[in-house]
């Protein structure tokens, strides 16, 4: 089997995002809690990057920054928020390094427009904000920032302003949102953070909008996004298949070894939306319900988990846990800390889909260091399935042992095949 590429010695990203729990309202107590708990249940496992989402700039309350919404300084870069981190990013960060953990943090692409219409000066130029905005260059879902010309020497140096600024509370990894389409902004950003002496890692984001002829500009990066945001949801679960199958053949295309990663978003698991209870009336006609729905437990069964992480698993995706750390479950701290899905996460190699026989889809990957194969086979049906699996569907000569990860037993050979038996949506993780 060849596979489409190995990354290097750095092992894929696995950590706690503030997104689907907390959305844009993270604020300090919140991120010190989780971060305790982190380091305590999930560090022991590799899962060291913290990562504070959007938001964090936003004002809130009676310390609002006039009717911006945005905390900004006077060359209109973002600041953190007074009112949810009066202590700054920088605090947080060492709080959280101290725990043994990561820092990271996210960023919009581009120049907020609030600093266009102020039309702030440009640190270290002669300049202002209206010389190096784009006004034509904007983002479908959010109205906080234009894009950046970087055809002008201080388009480039506003993006190192900000990184300067960034690099400063001791970040580990950023993750540059709205960049995907805008392969420029993307060597801009990592130009400037090739400036740094501190080592920060570049996720590009969001997904939906990769276009595969751009490939050699994402590798500025260590990850690109290839979903949209991923949520609870069936379809969600769904469309990462094909997502993946589409990526690796890119990749396998160039003929190249790359250190780029595929990131399939974050597990949407425990406890979600949680600034956003249910309201206890009706919605008026002009009310809307926020972002992705109110305050839930992921809707998302056990199988539908399973399937969900041991496909991220196999792709060397970051393992992001979205759902609130404080409220942890059992059931999904076994999920994040299998030993077998830890070391398939670890092995740096991105699985291929070796067949797909509706509605089995069978995706493979070999350790890099041990006789070991990690075979995912994925019901992707709405009932249950079982299929055969031949030596050829496992990599083998003859047959031999055969691991049923989530299960925990063995599997047997009946006259050179393995049945599996699956419900809807579920995954047979085995380690050949």
């Amino acid at each position: 089997m060849t596979q489409p590429h190995t990354v290097g010695l750095v092992r894929p990203i696995r950590g706690w995002n503030s997104w689907d729990s907390y959305c844009a309202s993270l604020d300090q107590t919140a991120a010190l809690a989780n971060a305790r708990v982190m380091a305590k249940k999930l560090l022991p496992y590799g899962y060291d990057y913290f990562c504070v989402d959007g938001g964090w700039m936003g004002e809130h309350g009676p310390n609002a920054n006039g009717n911006t919404g945005l905390h900004i300084d006077s060359f209109g870069r973002c600041l953190p928020s007074r009112s949810h981190f009066p202590d700054g990013l920088k605090a947080l960060a060492a709080s959280v390094h101290a725990l043994g953990l990561k820092f990271g943090l996210h960023l919009m692409r581009g120049v907020p427009r609030i600093v266009v219409e102020r039309n702030l000066p440009v640190l270290g130029t002669s300049v202002f904000a209206r010389d190096i905005a784009d006004l034509r260059s904007t983002c479908s879902w959010s109205t906080m920032c234009y894009g950046v010309n970087v055809f002008v020497p201080q388009g480039q140096t506003y993006y190192d302003g900000v990184i300067d600024l960034i690099a400063s509370w001791n970040v580990d990894l950023l993750k540059v949102d709205d960049i995907v389409p805008h392969p420029p902004e993307i060597a801009a950003i990592a130009k400037a953070i090739a400036r740094q002496q501190r080592d920060i890692r570049l996720c590009l984001s969001p997904g939906n909008v990769l276009e595969y002829g751009k490939l050699g500009a994402y590798e500025a990066a260590c990850t690109v996004r290839l979903t949209p945001d991923a949520w609870d949801r069936r379809a969600d679960l769904e469309r990462a298949f094909d997502a993946l199958r589409d990526f690796t053949v890119a990749v396998a295309a160039r003929g190249i070894v790359t250190h780029l990663r595929p990131d399939l978003d974050m597990l949407p698991f425990g406890q979600l939306m949680i600034p956003y209870p249910a309201p206890t009336t009706p919605l008026g006609p002009d009310q809307r319900p926020p972002y992705e729905g109110y305050a839930r437990q992921s809707l998302l069964n056990l199988d539908q988990k399973r399937s969900y992480i041991t496909l991220r698993a196999l792709a060397g995706s970051p393992l992001l846990m979205g759902g609130a750390l404080v409220d942890l479950t059992d059931q999904d701290l076994r999920l994040l800390t299998q030993p077998d899905l830890i070391a398939c996460h670890d092995n740096g190699v991105v699985a291929e889909r070796f067949e797909k026989q509706p509605p089995m889809e069978i995706w493979r990957v070999s350790s890099k260091t041990a006789p070991v194969t990690w075979v995912g086979v994925f019901n992707r049906s709405t009932t249950h399935s079982e299929f055969k699996l031949s030596l050829r569907h496992l990599g083998l000569q003859t047959p031999g042992p055969v691991y049923d990860i989530w299960n925990e037993r063995p599997l047997e050979w009946i006259d050179s095949h393995i049945v599996v038996r699956l419900p809807a949506d579920a995954v047979a993780f085995l380690r050949v």
